[in-house]
């Protein structure tokens, strides 16, 4: 430290009146900033002083707080913990689990409360990502895995905190198998043929007719194979003939997407099914999807459908939790894009947010633009916070859900990383801010498969991350059109009938 930061500190100190308690001077300050003036490096001294400061930096950010009062803890109920109600600093985690008088009062919901969904607004850097691995750290907390769909790799750090975690990479490398067009345990293969086959169709933005030519191949094959993979499903394809343009267009679409979607082929091109709801049942779940390009919110969207089928399929109801789907990227699945483009009115993921909660699924989804996020969505979650934006259109769509007056939405843009403002239920709005987790991203993809390796190698799991020996791979029927050298020979036999073989294999250079 140096003198001239001591001066800075003083005139901050006099400018904001934080020398005086109530009427008569803060001795404790006076003789702290004595002693930094004398030697400004020590650091004993400024710890100090800034412990006594602190609290009044906060009562002074909170004057003429619309917010206030805030709820007591009377109001809250549940064992999940939130963050801090008010605005403080975003460190404060160990406060969860230490008692005192001065322990600010702590925000805290039914676990069941988020069946009915949960979702995070804020601009890049707000603090979101910290906020959901409290959130995730209070389900583990609890005895409740979770399912983490991740686009920034920031999940895959926690394997050092979460021992069972697994982490599946979906990409063209993927680290596991998980054949898509096999059915959930207990869903009829022909309904999960339409389901899955009308994901795909929606987030391609893909048309009704599309969707009605792939079911067709996939039927076409059903009678022939036991399990069938993309790979031969596209190529059935490409290798059929049409003569009408409109089959023709859909043709060169569908094929289109099928042989992109090929390049996943390591994870896809397996005969055994992706045991996802056994595997959440004993694992909390990161799925990465920063690396599969134009099929996120695919695979994002069947993870989610999946569960679903699974539930109602198996008439496994109740309000009571089952498993939470984090979703830090929501517009993926969830944007207005996706249901614009839907060709019967409404995406199917759109209703499950609607039903899921009957099924004890919870979503909870986080996003920088809620202008671009579906209004399903928005008016379908219980919880909302808001944790800062730079664009006033982003704040006053907050606003405009969470019914926030104007000397409210004034004060939003004065929020620092780590702290939002929350709609929860009946309780009026309220600051909150939330602990602070670490974030370290130098996990490596050998440190994931050892992790993966250790938790599932020896249970019935062990498949899933073990490349199979003998892929179901279509035979291709021989096609009946010539070769070139077969044209040129008989086209060599029409124009030069009186050669004898030799002669016209020697002239034509067969």
């Amino acid at each position: 430290m140096q003198d001239r930061d001591v001066l800075n500190l003083i005139k901050y100190i006099d400018e904001n009146g934080f020398l005086y308690d109530g009427n008569s001077i803060d001795t404790r300050i006076t003789a702290l900033l004595s002693s930094l003036t004398r030697n400004p490096n020590n650091e004993r001294h400024w710890r100090m002083l800034l412990r006594i400061l602190k609290p009044k930096m906060i009562a002074q950010d909170l004057i003429n707080d619309p917010f206030t009062p805030y709820p007591f803890a009377r109001d809250f109920s549940g064992e999940i913990r939130l963050g801090f109600v008010g605005l403080h600093e975003p460190y404060l985690k160990n406060e969860f689990d230490t008692a005192g008088v001065n322990k600010p009062t702590i925000a805290v919901a039914n676990s069941s409360s988020f069946c009915r969904h949960y979702l995070d607004i804020g601009a890049t850097g707000s603090g979101k990502s910290i906020a959901f691995f409290g959130l995730q750290d209070e389900f583990l907390r609890i005895g409740r895995n979770y399912i983490s769909i991740g686009f920034k790799r920031d999940g895959r750090h926690r394997i050092r905190q979460v021992s069972n975690l697994l982490v599946f990479i979906i990409s063209q490398n993927a680290n596991f198998g998980w054949n898509i067009t096999i059915s959930p345990k207990g869903v009829a293969q022909k309904d999960w043929d339409l389901t899955w086959c009308r994901v795909f169709c929606e987030t391609q933005n893909l048309s009704l007719g599309m969707e009605s030519m792939l079911l067709e191949f996939v039927e076409k094959l059903r009678k022939k194979n036991d399990v069938i993979t993309i790979e031969m499903l596209y190529k059935e394809i490409k290798e059929a003939g049409f003569k009408a343009f409109r089959n023709v267009n859909w043709q060169a679409s569908l094929v289109n997407r099928l042989e992109a979607l090929c390049r996943f082929n390591k994870m896809l091109n397996t005969s055994k099914p992706f045991p996802l709801e056994k595997l959440v049942e004993n694992y909390p779940i990161e799925f990465e999807l920063d690396d599969a390009g134009e099929f996120k919110s695919t695979f994002a969207t069947l993870i989610s459908v999946h569960l679903y089928k699974y539930r109602i399929a198996n008439n496994l109801r109740g309000n009571e939790l089952w498993i939470e789907i984090f979703c830090d990227e929501a517009l993926f699945i969830g944007s207005k894009e996706i249901q614009r483009s839907c060709f019967l009115g409404e995406p199917m993921l759109f209703s499950l947010i609607r039903l899921a909660r009957e099924f004890g699924i919870a979503f909870i989804l986080a996003t920088s633009e809620s202008t671009s996020l579906s209004d399903t969505i928005k008016s379908n979650c219980y919880m909302q916070v808001f944790m800062g934006s730079n664009r006033f259109g982003e704040v006053l769509d907050f606003g405009r859900n969470a019914n926030a007056t104007k000397e409210q939405l004034e004060f939003i843009p004065k929020l620092l990383q780590g702290q939002g403002i929350m709609k929860m239920g009946n309780l009026n709005l309220f600051p909150i801010t939330f602990p602070y987790v670490e974030i370290r991203k130098d996990v490596s993809e050998s440190e994931i498969d050892e992790q993966n390796t250790r938790l599932l190698q020896g249970t019935e799991f062990e498949y899933v991350i073990k490349p199979e020996l003998d892929v179901v791979i279509m035979k291709v029927p021989e096609s009946n059109e010539l070769k070139p050298d077969e044209k040129a020979f008989l086209w060599d036999v029409y124009n030069r009938p009186y050669l004898n073989k030799q002669e016209r294999m020697e002239s034509i250079s067969l």
